[in-house]
């Protein structure tokens, strides 16, 4: 039985560090570029916002991998009970609407100061 629940905090508690990172104040990001140039790239959530709103953006800029996740995933199923056209047009549009929730919630729920602005 204590087995069972230390295999059970230990995957939740991997699930709470993926869905809320490495740090609470935000993610910095260091990668090589071509011609030797390093690429760095700092995301700084701004005071105030909770753990749930640091999730849901966290989300919201992980769309374009698990969305693609999620696409194939449609595909593969969906052709094995409709025909490929329909797979297409079903996988495509579950793919967009699930990218639109965490963008659009993003967008309303953020506070002005949170938003990016160019320069």
């Amino acid at each position: 039985m204590d087995d069972r629940r230390r295999g059970s905090s230990l995957l939740r508690q991997g699930w709470l560090r993926l869905l809320d990172g490495d740090r609470p104040w935000g993610s910095l990001d260091i990668r090589p570029d071509r011609f030797g140039v390093t690429r760095y790239r700092l995301v700084v959530y701004p005071p105030g916002i909770s753990q749930s709103e640091r999730r849901r953006v966290r989300v919201a800029r992980g769309w374009p991998l698990w969305g693609a996740l999620v696409w194939v995933m449609c595909e593969i199923f969906m052709n094995t009970m409709t025909t490929p056209w329909i797979a297409l047009a079903l996988s495509t549009a579950t793919c967009l609407g699930s990218g639109l929730w965490p963008s659009r919630w993003q967008a309303h729920h953020a506070p002005a100061s949170a938003r990016s602005r160019p320069w």
